[in-house]
């Protein structure tokens, strides 16, 4: 028993004795595993965590194709800078204790991921570029790079993104394990270019290598708008379909359920099975804050039925029931659009002036539906000028129209200065009456007395 304590703590030392040679097996393992375990996995942990909350966190705007790279401007992306301050400390102190680490790399990649996700794009960029120059693992050197590409995306510069994006996927050199990654990030920036053939074929590859519940949903949603807009309702309405199915936030799950009998109305033109499908959406609590949306698209589809007093009856439930300005704009939209296709420019230009007052230039049509406002504007000023002209020609040139023209207006003018003497006499009734009701006051009235008290 004394012989195998004894063993031990000659290997224990000679473990130790060999911890002090940089060059040593155990060296690296030992700093390996401080550096893996004590620090890198922490930072690592929190900067997902971040990542998960930032993306959760991204309001989309379903007026217009979804966003895959769900991290929200640069602006927003301050938020984050404490948290990511922190794992930039921590990563940072990895590198400095234990530089012989295998660990090293990816803490590197670390540090770029925060500066990324803390809105400092520039400096991430430069972090991601000197770990593919400096390093020679190629899932870490690839994975630098598919960030570059995020990063060019982020600064907007999607043409570039997608050119880097396009010679990761082609080169020979990169791991299996990131093709998945690879094929997500060249369908989002291509679905954000419009190019959604393309767009469609990269996602669908990148689909089953993705075991994150977000990308899922989001990857979902955002083929089944692929296909909707290539006009394949069968695979668009596909993939929609899929959507609720994986529990993504409940707005996600309704804007998939509406492409779903948009579909409908495309592929089938049955307006009528569509608007008793939206009709049972109106009977769910949930969708109190959508009645506005939901309307607006039982007015589309009954203006397709050629139903136009039954749709601007549905537009006008939608501004009449509906909180949201969003939905009252879409609604005079509509109104707007019908009238003014029909030559009716005078109501046009009124449901465009509404729809005017409450937009926000965050909408798709913002500016066309300022430039439409205005035109009709100067329209109606023109009209309304030619009107008048015609109005005194006709005045000077018939004394039939003329005189009942006249008459009309003693009459008028006959109404409003009865209406002018009713109303001062009642006002003189008023005060008469008040006049009456409150006297004079009388001594000891109003808490006082002008009687003085007497000493008896």
């Amino acid at each position: 028993m004394n012989q195998i304590i004894l063993y031990f703590f000659l290997l224990l030392g000679a473990f130790f004795s060999s911890c002090s040679n940089q060059e040593s097996w155990s060296y690296k393992a030992w700093h390996n595993t401080l550096a893996h375990y004590n620090t890198f996995f922490n930072a690592e942990q929190k900067w997902l965590e971040t990542e998960e909350l930032t993306r959760e966190s991204f309001k989309d705007d379903f007026r217009k194709p979804l966003v895959l790279f769900n991290y929200g401007g640069n602006e927003a992306l301050k938020n984050n800078q404490s948290a990511m301050d922190e794992i930039i400390k921590k990563a940072s102190t990895m590198i400095d204790k234990h530089p012989k680490s295998r660990w090293v790399d990816d803490a590197y990649l670390l540090n770029g991921k925060a500066y990324f996700l803390k809105g400092e794009i520039s400096a991430a960029k430069d972090l991601f570029e000197y770990v593919n120059e400096h390093f020679t693992d190629p899932k870490i050197r690839f994975s630098a790079q598919l960030w570059i590409a995020r990063c060019l995306y982020q600064k907007l510069q999607w043409v570039d993104a997608e050119v880097l994006a396009q010679s990761i996927l082609i080169n020979q050199d990169l791991p299996n394990s990131l093709l998945g990654e690879t094929h997500k990030v060249l369908g989002s920036i291509q679905f954000a270019l419009g190019k959604y053939t393309q767009s469609a074929a990269q996602l669908e590859l990148a689909l089953p290598n993705s075991n994150n519940r977000m990308d899922q949903y989001r990857l979902h949603f955002a083929l089944g708008q692929c296909y909707q807009f290539e006009k394949q309702f069968d695979l668009a309405g596909s993939h929609f379909s899929k959507v609720p199915k994986l529990n993504p936030p409940y707005e996600l799950a309704f804007h998939a359920r509406m492409a779903q009998v948009g579909i409908l109305s495309a592929k089938q033109e049955n307006y009528t099975k569509a608007n008793k499908v939206l009709s049972k959406m109106l009977k769910d609590d949930k969708n109190i804050d959508f009645y506005g949306q939901i309307y607006v698209s039982m007015g589309n589809n009954e203006l397709k039925a050629n139903n136009i007093p039954l749709a601007i009856k549905r537009y006008n439930q939608a501004i009449q029931l509906s909180s949201a300005k969003e939905h009252k704009t879409n609604a005079y939209l509509a109104l707007g659009n019908y009238f003014f296709s029909n030559l009716r420019y005078e109501k046009a230009a009124l449901y465009y002036d509404s729809a005017n007052n409450i937009i926000d230039e965050s909408h798709p049509d913002f500016e066309e539906i300022v430039r439409r406002n205005d035109i009709l504007s100067d329209l109606l000023t023109a009209v309304m000028t030619i009107s008048q002209n015609d109005s005194l020609l006709r005045m000077a040139n018939d004394p039939i129209w003329r005189t009942k023209k006249i008459k009309e207006a003693i009459k008028r003018e006959k109404t409003l200065q009865e209406a002018a003497l009713s109303k001062k006499k009642n006002i003189n009734y008023n005060n008469q009456a008040n006049n009456n009701a409150n006297p004079e006051s009388l001594p000891g009235m109003n808490g006082t007395s002008d009687m003085g008290m007497q000493n008896p």
